[in-house]
């Protein structure tokens, strides 16, 4: 009778686990790509720029996250915040940076994509 019960108990889980609809592209969120350019030498104040993209809202939003990036002192630290934000890093670039006057810095730029966006 034990036997009984678990295989009707097992095929019944098998059963709803086969009918569960996939996730299907219309429910998948709409690609966010987000490219941070960060200069400055480590343990001085980082220079940071946000680009989300040409919208009016991504405007608001890179003044926002810039604000909030403005104290930070690591690439690390720079990075991570936006990780805590469920960006996944897709690549990571060195970069020489040279200004109108003739000097230059170096420093880093990340490419962040959402999850779950199509590839």
């Amino acid at each position: 009778m034990r036997l009984y019960t678990l295989t009707i108990i097992f095929l019944i889980s098998f059963v709803l686990l086969v009918s569960t609809p996939a996730q299907t592209q219309e429910n998948l969120p709409e690609t966010h790509y987000c490219y941070v350019r960060v200069e400055g030498k480590i343990d001085k104040r980082l220079s940071v720029e946000v680009d989300l993209g040409d919208s009016g809202l991504a405007d608001d939003l890179e003044n926002q996250i810039e604000k909030e990036l403005r104290g930070y002192r690591s690439y690390v630290q720079v990075l991570q915040y936006f990780l805590d934000r469920d960006y996944k890093l897709e690549r990571t670039f060195d970069q020489v940076f040279i200004s109108s006057s003739g000097g230059g810095s170096e420093g880093l730029a990340y490419l962040f994509k959402r999850p779950g966006a199509e590839n």
